[in-house]
């Protein structure tokens, strides 16, 4: 939500479903050893022809000079304050053991050049085998509106096989005011500990893969991380075409209706904000084969954004934020004001403070519509988490009391006609009667089904195995 900070009136409707199974579901869901990094063996030699880097080289000098790509292999050992500006084509290699370190006062280890509306970006850059850490930003993201990361890339980037820790913002490809990053490959990275966010992304047609994201956005405010930070931000939106910093100033990308965006097969786990955020104009994203688990905020929120597939995905202890999250307050997956999308074959457990599914439509920002949204055959199970039992529903947007499932704010009856459906999902309660539901007002499972959800779903008591 960065560029939109002043946009905070959050009044509408909200949806919310539950649960998780504890047998194996019939479809396919990951296993361990098949999310998060994979294994990647080190290298011990540099490349054929590669330039050979030792601690204490000018390595900003020896790229500058160069006329042409080249390779560049970082040997074992700790490089102190090395902030390079690539060719374009150029591709970074550490061997075992090379660590970047930024020292804490250093902005960026590797930064394509971001002028607004830069007309030849630094694209095709490769990154891998290194740990690049302690790369900080003055001022900070409190100052000014978009940080400066660790690795600041552009189209085309390829980050693979890193370890990325212990910095402001770990990955910043396009950045989300200044350009794009179509066409990158993040892969088979630990991307922690950074105290804004792991990565921050603008563009389409990315790929987010293998990677572990973890423990990041821990020096955020509980008002930042309703707005930004966290384990991460996808967006394609437009970026500014001047140094203006005026909204009549920016432009688009043109865009084809098969770019979409790939997060798969990753480990996104305890970080202080949400875990993989979506906001603004993503196109047929596809978010599969992932373990969402223990985020202080949403495992994944889809945010202003069309066509998104969620699928083949584990939630579980999401939320940890409780009621200090505010009306953004997180859920194992929140939806809000977006179109077209697909949530189906999930496992989602519910417990403690955990929200489950929840669809929210904000009035202030009707020009993006919420509609055709289906929630479907997931496996959904409430797991010792308490129902709601305010009768006014505006404490449930302000945090409220512990919720397990249904919330709900204010919006408008149109939204319910809009083509959004849950349908073919399987609930499993604690006991019969509990009211974890919410469609126009809190109901229980047999309100639910008469207010036109779930017409094939199925809804049982997890002892007994009886109806709900």
């Amino acid at each position: 939500m960065s560029l939109r900070r002043a946009c905070r009136s959050l009044f509408a409707l909200v949806v919310v479903v539950s649960a998780f199974t504890a047998s194996a579901a019939e479809y396919d869901l990951p296993q361990d050893g098949e999310y998060g990094p994979e294994e990647y063996i080190a290298l011990t030699t540099c490349p054929a022809r590669s330039v050979t880097l030792v601690p204490g080289d000018d390595v900003a000098a020896i790229v500058a000079s160069a006329s042409v790509s080249q390779v560049y292999c970082f040997t074992e050992g700790v490089y102190e304050g090395v902030s390079v500006i690539p060719n374009a084509g150029d591709r970074f290699v550490g061997l075992e053991g090379a660590v970047l370190d930024g020292g804490g006062e250093v902005t960026s280890a590797f930064r394509s050049i971001f002028a607004p509306n830069e007309d030849d970006p630094i694209i095709d850059v490769t990154i891998e085998g290194l740990t690049i850490q302690n790369y900080a930003d003055a001022p900070t993201y409190r100052d000014e509106l978009t940080p400066r990361a660790a690795v600041e890339g552009s189209q085309g980037w390829v980050i693979q096989n890193n370890v990325i820790q212990d910095n402001l913002l770990g990955i910043g490809l396009g950045h989300a005011n200044w350009g794009w990053g179509d066409g990158s490959i993040i892969r088979n990275n630990r991307i922690l500990n950074n105290s804004y966010m792991g990565i921050e992304s603008n563009g389409s047609n990315i790929v987010f893969e293998h990677n572990e994201l973890a423990g990041n956005g821990w020096n955020l405010t509980n008002e930042e991380r309703i707005w930004s930070g966290g384990g991460s931000k996808f967006t394609d939106q437009m970026v500014f075409a001047d140094d203006s910093f005026d909204f009549e100033t920016m432009i688009t990308l043109e865009r084809d209706e098969e770019d979409q965006l790939i997060i798969r097969n990753n480990w996104v786990h305890s970080n202080l904000g949400h875990g993989i955020w979506l906001d603004i104009n993503n196109r047929n994203a596809l978010i599969e084969f992932n373990v969402f688990e223990f985020n202080y905020g949403s495992g994944m929120f889809d945010e202003l954004s069309n066509g998104t597939t969620v699928r083949n995905n584990v939630f579980r202890g999401n939320r940890q934020g409780n009621e200090t999250l505010g009306h953004w307050g997180g859920a194992e997956i929140m939806i809000a004001n977006s179109q077209r999308g697909r949530v189906y074959e999930n496992d989602i457990t519910i417990e403690g403070t955990s929200r489950a599914v929840v669809m929210i439509f904000e009035l202030s920002r009707a020009e993006y519509p919420f509609r055709d949204y289906v929630v479907s055959e997931n496996v959904l199970r409430f797991n010792n988490a308490p129902q709601y039992v305010n009768a006014t529903l505006a404490d449930v947007v302000t945090g409220g009391e512990l919720l397990g499932g249904a919330l709900g704010g204010w919006g408008e009856g149109d939204f319910y006609s809009q083509g959004n459906q849950f349908d073919e999902n399987t609930y499993i309660l604690s006991q019969a009667g509990q009211q974890y539901f919410y469609w126009g007002q809190r109901m229980n499972w047999s309100d639910f089904v008469r207010a036109g959800m779930e017409p094939n779903g199925s809804c049982e008591i997890a002892e007994t195995g009886a109806d709900c």
